[in-house]
């Protein structure tokens, strides 16, 4: 068998720490896509405005997220709101084992002040996102200023990703943590070092702290690091003694946080879907299609022909990066499922997979973008499609929010007469949001929430729903009563929920 050429990044039998040649196949390259410059020096006429291209992109996306940020807050966040003062100290925070405790977001919840505008509960989860995107296209720039604008394209244009990276909870912390944990990991297998060691466990413990999915992040990296030490220790008890050295930290933090946090963990609940239902609205946000049955199997085929893609032009180019890819997108996730066998499952719990599968998008089409020709045109094509897709939910997104159901609640003020008015709700409980919004609020007339109203007639009737396209009622007849619809706050996006409001009419 012919023996190929060393490559740039390869480590050859006798270089200073390369490992023995196992099994008659020459050590494999230290190197991944991320270190490995795969683009032709373009002109430096070019280069400059490949420079400028990027960081525009940059900063369209940091200013996407910060209009993301306005509006009203949803539910969840109020209700992070109210765990963050239920919990009165800092310490009571990381005991309150609730999973809307997002503990670094609850912390910073518990200092901002009663009556504080939503943007100030989603500055960090604003500035996280910002610095998760500085991230990403400079390590994506390593490969060639081509690879860092398509990085920046797919990152800033990814809907979930303005999403969670503009409200107050704890994903747009966990994403920068789990990439700043993958950084300092890959840092680690290049050198090892107790530096790089320290940094990985201080990202990681990060990371817990910001929500307990990051735990899909450490697995995947736990075995991608095993299976890079295994092939390049010449020895089992040095690639055990390393891999240690690396994740004992780590799985320390996650015993303490296991035995404090997710051991006594109350579930919130939310709606009852079916896991394939959740799939597809993921893999739908993932590649940007809309929901139906159609776009979700089309989108399902996507996201798999890219991982194929992926893996086979890492395998090509000898590299293992693909291993960490297929943990993180497809294995954890299905142990994960299989294992906890949750009781409510939302897209948000698959972000990690999410945000790797994206990673691996960029990636791929900057290659084909590097070869020139007809697959320069078929990532083009992809990306542009991507952009699009992705470009109409941002600005449906940032037209409606999570939601604006506080004008509704002052509609009914502005429309009723006498001291109080009477509101039942449809199947939820709006006392925290009715709480939360008080101080927008008039001292009358003032709002009675009524607990099973309908049947006594409540003035008005206030139903919500988190479905994509709710069927809207111009009028609701329940028993005696009708109401006529008075208003409708629409949402876009995989967080917050449509209102709609009704006047008893008879």
């Amino acid at each position: 068998m012919r023996s190929r050429p060393a490559g740039p990044g390869a480590c050859l039998p006798g270089c200073p720490g390369a490992a023995a040649p196992r099994g008659g196949y020459p050590a494999p390259s230290l190197r991944d896509p991320a270190e490995t410059p795969e683009e032709r020096a373009p002109r430096p006429g070019r280069r400059a405005w490949i420079a400028g291209a990027t960081a525009a992109v940059l900063v369209l996306g940091v200013w996407i997220r910060v209009l993301g940020a306005r509006g009203d807050p949803w539910l969840d966040e109020v209700w992070s709101f109210a765990l963050a003062r239920e919990a009165r100290t800092a310490w009571g925070v990381l005991t309150l084992a609730h999973d809307n405790n997002h503990l670094l977001n609850t912390l910073w919840l518990r200092v901002v002040p009663d009556g504080a505008a939503a943007w100030v509960w989603r500055a960090p989860a604003v500035a996280c996102g910002a610095a998760f995107l500085a991230v990403v296209v400079g390590l994506a720039r390593r490969r060639g200023p081509q690879a860092g604008l398509v990085a920046a394209l797919v990152a800033c244009a990814s809907l979930p990703l303005v999403v969670y990276q503009s409200e107050a909870r704890g994903y747009s912390a966990l994403l920068l943590a789990a990439v700043l944990a993958w950084v300092a990991c890959r840092a680690y297998l290049a050198a090892p070092s107790a530096g790089r060691a320290a940094l990985f466990a201080l990202a990681c413990t990060a990371g817990l702290l910001s929500h307990a999915s990051f735990l899909q992040a450490w697995a995947a990296l736990a075995g991608w690091s095993a299976v890079r030490m295994a092939r390049d220790s010449a020895h089992t008890a040095q690639a055990l003694g390393r891999w240690f050295a690396l994740h004992a930290a780590p799985l320390v933090a996650i015993g303490v946080f296991a035995a404090l946090f997710l051991a006594r963990m109350t579930i919130g609940g939310g709606p009852d879907r079916a896991l394939l239902d959740v799939l597809g609205e993921t893999v739908s946000l993932a590649v940007g299609l809309p929901r139906g049955a159609g776009f979700e199997a089309a989108a399902a085929v996507v996201v798999l022909l890219v991982l194929g893609a992926h893996v086979a032009l890492e395998r090509a180019a000898g590299h293992d990066a693909w291993v960490l890819l297929v943990l993180a997108v497809v294995i954890v996730p299905a142990i994960a499922l299989a294992w906890l066998r949750p009781e409510f499952v939302a897209p948000r719990y698959f972000l990690v997979p999410l945000a790797a599968w994206l990673a691996a998008f960029a990636g791929v089409s900057a290659r084909l973008v590097a070869r020139g020709g007809l697959a320069r045109v078929v990532a083009v094509v992809l990306l542009a499609a991507f952009v699009l897709g992705n470009g109409w939910k941002i600005a449906a997104f940032l037209q409606h929010g999570r939601g604006n159901w506080v004008a509704l609640l002052q509609r009914v003020q502005e429309r009723s007469v006498g001291p109080a008015a009477t509101l039942a709700t449809g199947g939820f409980d709006v006392g925290l949001l009715a709480e939360w919004a008080a101080p927008a609020l008039r001292p009358e007339p003032r709002i009675v929430l009524v607990g099973g109203g309908l049947a006594r007639g409540a003035d008005w009737y206030l139903v919500q729903s988190a479905e994509e396209r709710p069927a809207v009622a111009p009028q609701i007849e329940l028993g005696p009563f009708a109401y006529a619809l008075e208003a409708h706050s629409a949402f876009h996006g995989p967080s917050g929920a449509h209102w709609m409001l009704y006047r008893r009419v008879r």
